[in-house]
């Protein structure tokens, strides 16, 4: 995903894995979920918009409901996207299923807290996959739909959650130099970011202003 020629990190895919490395799908919750489509299903990198009995979508009951994901940590959001059911049922039901939904971030894991970003006021978006600016920072996501909006339930077949990568440890420390944090080979955030610049002179090439030399 590609804002500006940036990549973003999708962070409901970078929770810490048994071994302690960030490649495990972030836990979902919710508040419940029906025709054998559980909260996991909306993070298990399964994008079909297809009504299957198996549950590869999630599924609420009809009321009020809410779909929750831990992110593990405090992260800095820039987007929600959120890809809806698209065919196998009722066009009416599902097709419209994420019309007036609500999302939220938030450090606590109660429903409906903290900043609510986004604000789905009834638009159809093609294909029913939403793409939603969502500037704010927190550990948990909610979607979530109130009592009295119509359709009543939500399916919900995959959620990215978007952003640069940087959690709240990052930002917590002071004098932090991002430019000594770019991915080595292995992955981890400890090389020298690359440098270029117009022409050099004198054997002055454009790394050297990020060597550490002061």
């Amino acid at each position: 995903f590609l804002v500006g020629g940036i990549s973003l990190f999708d962070y409901t895919k970078m929770c810490l894995a048994a071994d302690g490395s960030e490649t495990a799908r972030c836990p979902a919750s919710a508040l419940n979920h029906a025709y054998g489509g559980t909260p996991g299903e909306a993070v298990d990198g399964d994008f079909s918009q297809r009504w299957l009995w198996s549950g590869n979508c999630y599924h609420s009951k009809w009321g009020e409901n809410w779909w929750r994901v831990d992110l593990g940590q405090v992260r800095r959001i820039q987007f929600v996207k959120i890809w809806g059911l698209w065919s196998g049922c009722n066009p009416s039901v599902c097709r419209n299923s994420l019309n007036w939904i609500e999302i939220f971030v938030s450090n606590s894991s109660v429903p409906y807290s903290g900043d609510k970003c986004v604000i789905n006021n009834g638009t159809v978006w093609p294909r029913n996959v939403h793409s939603h600016e969502c500037k704010a920072t927190g550990r948990y996501v909610v979607i979530a739909k109130e009592p009295g909006q119509e359709p009543s339930v939500s399916h919900i077949c995959e959620v990215q959650v978007l952003g640069f990568e940087l959690a709240q440890p990052v930002f917590a420390e002071k004098n932090v130099d991002f430019a000594q944090m770019c991915r080595a080979a292995d992955g981890s955030e400890t090389k020298q970011c690359n440098a270029q610049q117009s022409h050099t002179m004198y054997g002055g090439d454009a790394a050297r202003a990020l060597d550490g030399r002061t």
